[in-house]
């Protein structure tokens, strides 16, 4: 995909391969989709990649999706919390940086506050699952 929803390939070719890179080593992903129902439409998305070592994240990753089109890098939290200590203190730095995630595209379902609400308590409850892993 070049971007939702436009594919780069055309429509007589057919897609082969797919080739995803090996996990690093020690590396641990979550994803959540919070939704009414299993099978509705996504409020908010998110997916996180990383790696601890010595009690501290080698490696962050994360990306929201859902409230954005197309999904977004959260580039300016993974950069905050690479090198953070493990149990991640959090903080009013970290809760002001979810704070500051652009708006959230139009919904009739739900207000772009609620979305942003969402998205911030999920993101920090994942936060809390890392530290389980």
């Amino acid at each position: 995909f070049k971007k939702h929803p436009s594919l780069i390939i055309e429509n007589d070719e057919v897609l082969t391969e797919l080739v995803v890179p090996k996990p690093k080593k020690n590396q641990k992903s979550l994803f959540h989709k919070f939704a009414q129902t299993e099978n509705d439409y996504a409020i908010v998305t998110i997916a996180i990649t990383f790696v601890i070592a010595d009690g501290r994240f080698s490696s962050f990753r994360s990306v929201m999706g859902g409230m954005y089109n197309p999904a977004i890098r959260l580039e300016t939290i993974d950069d905050f919390l690479l090198g953070e200590p493990v149990p991640v203190n959090q903080d009013n730095q970290l809760k002001g940086l979810l704070h500051s995630l652009p708006v959230p595209l139009m919904d009739l379902r739900y207000s772009q506050e609620y979305r942003k609400k969402v998205a911030i308590n999920l993101f920090l409850d994942l936060v809390k699952k890392m530290e389980d892993q």
